[in-house]
């Protein structure tokens, strides 16, 4: 249906300055990453059964659009398409039995968290080298959930900078059925730089797969109830803030476990914090016609330093002319 009133909806985000590991760029990889807007689930659901293939890649990730610079790093992949970022989307109804294969092409250990029985980082299990692993949980409960991946880890930041994109969402849907809502994973991407004033090299941070302003435009008629998931899958805290409107916060999750409000419980925000690998489900209701923006309320996350476009903490403008803006990321212009 074409909407009536059209709205835009903008994301930009970028992580504290003191929060930075290893990573590289690259020119060249045997494929390329493309962005996942989670609107379609993977697997073949039968029975009540989902039966999902997943698999690891390595290839070029280019966040600010096709003609962007390139990254290079592991990605999710379904069994016979191209991998993603975030990785395939795992949606299924309660009471569902989920089966999922996964082959780990590296050469490194897998660390998987989250496709087992107590969910989030609360699970792992180790895939070995070139070999294949099997997965399964009963959907029992509804909620907003993830999965990750990992081959090592940062000794001070975690997550290593070639696997900041292992990782993709799972959504368990009342036996009512799935609502007419959106998921959105927040991610990030940056390099260490000891020359750079900042201490960092390039960086980028995503919703979806996409970072400002190359993320998705959602329109809207007037009216509209809108219905939104986000998962915090950077390693950061972001206070993710709507313009223009309340939201009502439906439910807050860790992984783990996930706790819908009700009553009371429900309040009306403009801003909620996500912390790292936290989940909430929120609703609005489009009452007014315009263009609106939700992004990190971080002064900082909305520099551009937040760009590949950035180096050692300076602007290379040799790409800006690739960007729908002459300010880009960065909330004016």
């Amino acid at each position: 249906m074409k909407p009536i009133i059209p709205r835009t909806v903008r994301y930009a985000a970028l992580f504290p300055l003191a929060l930075i590991v290893s990573g590289s760029i690259s020119q060249r990889a045997p494929e390329s990453i493309t962005p996942n807007d989670n609107r379609t689930s993977a697997g073949t659901l039968k029975n009540g059964v989902l039966n999902v293939r997943l698999e690891t890649r390595t290839g070029l990730w280019r966040p600010e659009g096709e003609k962007g610079r390139a990254v290079e790093l592991g990605a999710f992949a379904e069994e016979g398409k191209a991998p993603s970022t975030p990785g395939p989307l795992i949606r299924v109804p309660v009471g569902t039995t989920v089966r999922v294969r996964m082959r780990n092409a590296y050469d490194e250990p897998l660390v998987v968290f989250g496709l087992g029985k107590t969910r989030g980082f609360s699970d792992s299990a180790i895939v070995k080298p070139n070999a294949t692993a099997d997965f399964s949980f009963d959907a029992t409960t509804p909620g907003t959930f993830y999965y990750t991946g990992r081959r090592g880890l940062d000794p001070v930041f975690g997550t290593l900078g070639k696997d900041m994109q292992l990782h993709g969402a799972i959504i368990i849907d009342p036996a009512s059925g799935p609502a007419a809502d959106r998921v959105f994973v927040i991610s990030w991407w940056f390099t260490v730089d000891a020359t750079s004033p900042t201490g960092i090299g390039r960086s980028t941070m995503a919703i979806n797969g996409l970072s400002w302003p190359h993320t998705e435009r959602l329109d809207y008629a007037q009216g509209d109830s809108v219905r939104w998931r986000v998962i915090n899958l950077s390693g950061a805290d972001h206070p993710m803030h709507l313009h223009g409107f309340y939201f009502r916060l439906d439910a807050k999750g860790n992984g783990v476990a996930d706790s819908p409000f009700t009553g009371d419980q429900q309040q009306m925000e403009v801003t909620e914090i996500l912390n790292p690998n936290t989940t909430i489900a929120m609703s609005w209701l489009a009452e007014r016609p315009g263009n609106w923006i939700y992004h990190c309320h971080y002064a900082t996350h909305l520099s551009t330093l937040a760009s590949l476009d950035t180096d050692r903490g300076m602007l290379d403008e040799a790409m800006l002319g690739h960007h729908m803006s002459d300010r880009p990321h960065q909330m004016y212009g």
